[in-house]
Protein backbone atom coordinates (compact mmCIF):
# COMPACT_ATOMS: atom_id res chain seq x y z
CA UNK A 1 0.00 0.00 0.00
CA UNK A 2 0.95 3.69 -0.74
CA UNK A 3 0.53 6.33 0.98
CA UNK A 4 0.28 9.63 -0.37
CA UNK A 5 0.45 13.12 1.74
CA UNK A 6 -0.40 16.08 -0.20
CA UNK A 7 0.58 19.56 0.99
CA UNK A 8 3.13 22.13 -0.26
CA UNK A 9 6.76 21.99 -0.16
CA UNK A 10 8.82 24.29 1.53
CA UNK A 11 9.13 25.90 5.38
CA UNK A 12 7.06 28.75 5.00
CA UNK A 13 3.91 26.08 4.44
CA UNK A 14 5.11 23.40 6.56
CA UNK A 15 3.11 24.13 9.52
CA UNK A 16 -0.24 25.46 7.84
CA UNK A 17 -3.55 23.98 7.51
CA UNK A 18 -3.16 23.05 3.64
CA UNK A 19 -0.43 20.86 5.09
CA UNK A 20 -2.39 18.22 7.33
CA UNK A 21 -1.54 15.34 4.10
CA UNK A 22 2.90 16.08 4.76
CA UNK A 23 1.98 16.55 8.75
CA UNK A 24 0.78 12.52 8.33
CA UNK A 25 3.00 11.15 6.71
CA UNK A 26 5.85 12.61 8.55
CA UNK A 27 4.11 10.83 12.15
CA UNK A 28 3.79 7.77 10.02
CA UNK A 29 7.79 7.87 9.21
CA UNK A 30 8.13 8.59 12.90
CA UNK A 31 5.64 5.43 13.77
CA UNK A 32 7.09 3.26 11.60
CA UNK A 33 10.83 4.54 12.48
CA UNK A 34 12.31 1.26 12.34
CA UNK A 35 10.88 -0.22 9.39
CA UNK A 36 11.47 3.24 7.44
CA UNK A 37 14.00 4.96 5.30
CA UNK A 38 14.31 7.76 3.03
CA UNK A 39 14.35 5.91 -0.56
CA UNK A 40 14.69 8.80 -2.99
CA UNK A 41 14.06 12.80 -2.41
CA UNK A 42 13.81 13.60 -6.70
CA UNK A 43 11.47 11.36 -8.70
CA UNK A 44 12.39 13.13 -12.07
CA UNK A 45 11.15 12.15 -15.15
CA UNK A 46 10.82 14.45 -18.16
CA UNK A 47 7.84 15.79 -20.37
CA UNK A 48 9.15 15.10 -24.11
CA UNK A 49 7.45 17.97 -25.55
CA UNK A 50 8.81 20.87 -22.72
CA UNK A 51 11.55 18.87 -21.05
CA UNK A 52 10.92 19.70 -17.65
CA UNK A 53 10.69 17.77 -14.28
CA UNK A 54 7.08 16.63 -13.74
CA UNK A 55 7.31 14.59 -10.63
CA UNK A 56 9.48 15.23 -7.38
CA UNK A 57 8.98 13.99 -4.20
CA UNK A 58 10.27 12.80 -0.82
CA UNK A 59 9.23 8.89 -0.89
CA UNK A 60 10.30 6.27 2.02
CA UNK A 61 10.23 2.86 1.29
CA UNK A 62 8.45 0.89 4.86
CA UNK A 63 8.60 -2.96 5.41
CA UNK A 64 5.30 -5.21 5.35
CA UNK A 65 2.42 -4.29 4.20
CA UNK A 66 2.85 -0.35 4.32
CA UNK A 67 5.00 -0.06 1.26
CA UNK A 68 5.70 3.55 1.22
CA UNK A 69 4.98 6.92 1.93
CA UNK A 70 5.27 9.87 -0.64
CA UNK A 71 5.47 13.67 0.04
CA UNK A 72 4.36 15.36 -3.45
CA UNK A 73 7.35 18.23 -3.87
CA UNK A 74 4.95 19.72 -6.60
CA UNK A 75 2.86 21.95 -4.65
CA UNK A 76 -0.80 21.33 -4.24
CA UNK A 77 -2.69 22.17 -7.67
CA UNK A 78 -0.26 20.17 -9.60
CA UNK A 79 0.51 17.06 -6.45
CA UNK A 80 -1.24 14.63 -9.71
CA UNK A 81 1.74 14.93 -11.75
CA UNK A 82 3.88 13.67 -9.29
CA UNK A 83 1.51 11.01 -7.62
CA UNK A 84 1.03 9.74 -11.09
CA UNK A 85 4.80 9.06 -11.59
CA UNK A 86 5.43 7.43 -8.51
CA UNK A 87 2.45 5.00 -8.63
CA UNK A 88 3.12 3.79 -12.15
CA UNK A 89 7.04 3.81 -11.30
CA UNK A 90 5.67 1.11 -8.78
CA UNK A 91 3.15 -0.36 -10.55
CA UNK A 92 0.65 0.27 -7.87
CA UNK A 93 -2.83 -0.74 -8.42
CA UNK A 94 -4.87 1.83 -7.56
CA UNK A 95 -6.89 -0.08 -4.71
CA UNK A 96 -3.48 -0.03 -2.93
CA UNK A 97 -3.25 3.63 -2.80
CA UNK A 98 -4.49 5.98 -0.40
CA UNK A 99 -4.00 9.89 -0.54
CA UNK A 100 -4.45 11.76 2.70
CA UNK A 101 -5.54 15.61 2.57
CA UNK A 102 -7.00 18.13 4.48
CA UNK A 103 -10.80 18.89 4.73
CA UNK A 104 -12.47 22.01 5.82
CA UNK A 105 -16.16 20.04 5.59
CA UNK A 106 -14.65 18.12 8.59
CA UNK A 107 -14.29 19.39 12.29
CA UNK A 108 -11.34 20.12 13.43
CA UNK A 109 -9.80 16.92 15.37
CA UNK A 110 -12.06 14.63 13.34
CA UNK A 111 -11.00 11.93 10.16
CA UNK A 112 -12.95 10.13 7.94
CA UNK A 113 -11.80 7.62 5.53
CA UNK A 114 -13.40 7.50 1.89
CA UNK A 115 -12.96 5.54 -1.15
CA UNK A 116 -13.91 6.87 -4.56
CA UNK A 117 -15.81 9.89 -5.69
CA UNK A 118 -15.61 13.72 -5.76
CA UNK A 119 -12.90 15.87 -5.15
CA UNK A 120 -15.14 18.66 -3.02
CA UNK A 121 -13.59 21.50 -4.41
CA UNK A 122 -9.63 19.98 -2.59
CA UNK A 123 -7.62 21.24 -5.47
CA UNK A 124 -4.93 18.68 -4.67
CA UNK A 125 -8.02 15.60 -4.97
CA UNK A 126 -8.71 16.78 -8.34
CA UNK A 127 -4.94 16.90 -9.59
CA UNK A 128 -4.90 13.72 -8.88
CA UNK A 129 -7.94 12.07 -9.71
CA UNK A 130 -7.39 13.75 -13.14
CA UNK A 131 -3.82 13.08 -13.80
CA UNK A 132 -4.63 9.01 -12.52
CA UNK A 133 -7.71 8.97 -14.60
CA UNK A 134 -9.77 8.08 -11.83
CA UNK A 135 -11.15 8.68 -8.70
CA UNK A 136 -10.74 4.86 -7.23
CA UNK A 137 -8.73 4.88 -4.06
CA UNK A 138 -8.65 5.05 -0.91
CA UNK A 139 -8.67 8.47 1.05
CA UNK A 140 -8.04 9.77 4.53
CA UNK A 141 -9.70 13.16 5.01
CA UNK A 142 -8.55 14.99 8.08
CA UNK A 143 -10.56 17.81 9.49
CA UNK A 144 -9.34 21.38 9.78
CA UNK A 145 -12.55 23.38 9.97
CA UNK A 146 -14.23 26.19 7.85
CA UNK A 147 -13.19 29.17 8.07
CA UNK A 148 -14.94 31.70 10.42
CA UNK A 149 -14.51 34.63 8.59
CA UNK A 150 -12.23 35.60 5.00
CA UNK A 151 -11.20 33.74 2.26
CA UNK A 152 -10.77 30.24 2.41
CA UNK A 153 -7.96 30.44 0.69
CA UNK A 154 -6.17 32.16 2.43
CA UNK A 155 -7.54 30.14 5.53
CA UNK A 156 -5.63 26.85 4.44
CA UNK A 157 -2.85 28.98 4.11
CA UNK A 158 -2.51 29.81 7.98
CA UNK A 159 -0.75 27.96 10.83
CA UNK A 160 -2.35 26.43 13.71
CA UNK A 161 -3.15 28.34 16.79
CA UNK A 162 -1.67 26.87 19.92
CA UNK A 163 -5.44 25.54 20.88
CA UNK A 164 -6.21 24.28 17.22
CA UNK A 165 -2.92 22.53 17.28
CA UNK A 166 -3.49 20.71 20.31
CA UNK A 167 -7.35 19.82 18.83
CA UNK A 168 -5.42 18.93 15.29
CA UNK A 169 -2.95 16.39 16.85
CA UNK A 170 -5.46 14.11 18.40
CA UNK A 171 -7.29 13.91 14.92
CA UNK A 172 -3.82 13.26 13.84
CA UNK A 173 -3.19 9.82 15.53
CA UNK A 174 -6.61 8.56 14.86
CA UNK A 175 -5.50 9.17 10.96
CA UNK A 176 -2.16 7.17 11.96
CA UNK A 177 -4.31 4.48 13.65
CA UNK A 178 -6.65 4.59 10.00
CA UNK A 179 -3.60 4.32 7.93
CA UNK A 180 -2.87 0.74 10.06
CA UNK A 181 -6.65 0.28 9.51
CA UNK A 182 -6.86 0.24 6.10
CA UNK A 183 -3.71 -1.96 5.21
CA UNK A 184 -4.78 -4.67 8.41
CA UNK A 185 -8.19 -4.44 7.64
CA UNK A 186 -9.25 -2.90 4.55
CA UNK A 187 -11.47 0.57 3.28
CA UNK A 188 -14.98 -1.01 4.77
CA UNK A 189 -13.59 -1.84 8.25
CA UNK A 190 -11.55 1.42 8.38
CA UNK A 191 -14.57 3.45 7.62
CA UNK A 192 -16.85 1.75 10.37
CA UNK A 193 -13.66 2.58 12.87
CA UNK A 194 -13.56 6.08 12.15
CA UNK A 195 -16.31 7.27 10.41
CA UNK A 196 -17.74 8.54 13.52
CA UNK A 197 -17.18 11.78 15.84
CA UNK A 198 -13.34 11.63 17.54
CA UNK A 199 -13.76 10.98 21.12
CA UNK A 200 -11.79 13.19 23.57
CA UNK A 201 -10.08 10.11 25.67
CA UNK A 202 -10.59 6.96 23.76
CA UNK A 203 -9.14 5.68 20.88
CA UNK A 204 -9.45 2.49 18.57
CA UNK A 205 -7.01 -0.25 19.51
CA UNK A 206 -4.99 -0.75 16.22
CA UNK A 207 -2.22 -3.17 15.54
CA UNK A 208 0.14 -0.89 14.66
CA UNK A 209 3.41 -3.54 13.01
CA UNK A 210 1.99 -4.06 9.38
Amino acid sequence: MLVIGLGNPGPEYSKTRHNAGFMLVDSMVRVNRSNVRLAGENYALTEAKRSKKICRGEFYSSAGKLSGFFKPMTYMNLSGKAVKCLVERMSIPLTELVVCHDDMDIPLGEIKVKFGGGAGGHKGILSVSSELGSSDFARIRIGISKSATGDPADYVLEPFSEEEKDIFDKGLKQAVSAVHALAAKGVPTAQTIFNRKLESETSQEIDTNV
